[in-house]
């Protein structure tokens, strides 16, 4: 694909794990996305994929699962030597694949998933 061609995709019209995601992700060296909302369930659909990209980039608005958010408050939590009472409850989480994937993942990745408030982007996702 040209480097400088935007290509759209809507789940509303193709399942996107199987019509773009899937087939594009292996063998690539980096992956950015911009999207209007961040979910863990990308690693139930790509996990492996993710696993072997060097370079990962998302960028999303405000919309994230609660549950998602507090498996990165604990990773965040742990990074900085940070430990209290709320981690006990989101650690449950973990015993659950699609966090423990999204934990490994942020382990692995750091700073991969920014948050852009609405703000100052107001990104909306098509």
């Amino acid at each position: 694909m040209d480097s400088g061609q935007i290509r759209r995709f809507s789940s509303r019209t193709h399942r996107l794990d199987s019509s773009f995601l899937l087939q594009h992700l292996k063998g690539a060296r980096s992956y950015k996305r911009i999207a209007g909302y961040f979910t863990s369930s990308l690693f139930e659909v790509a996990n492996e994929l993710l696993e072997s990209i060097p370079e990962v980039k998302i960028v999303c608005n405000v919309d994230i699962h609660p549950d998602d958010l507090k498996v990165a408050q604990l990773r965040e939590s742990k990074m900085i030597g940070r430990w209290n009472e709320k981690a006990i409850e989101t650690e449950a989480l973990l015993n659950r694949d699609r966090y423990r994937r999204l934990d490994n993942f942020l382990q692995k990745h750091g700073q991969a998933v920014r948050v852009a408030p609405d703000s100052v982007c107001g990104f909306l996702h098509g």
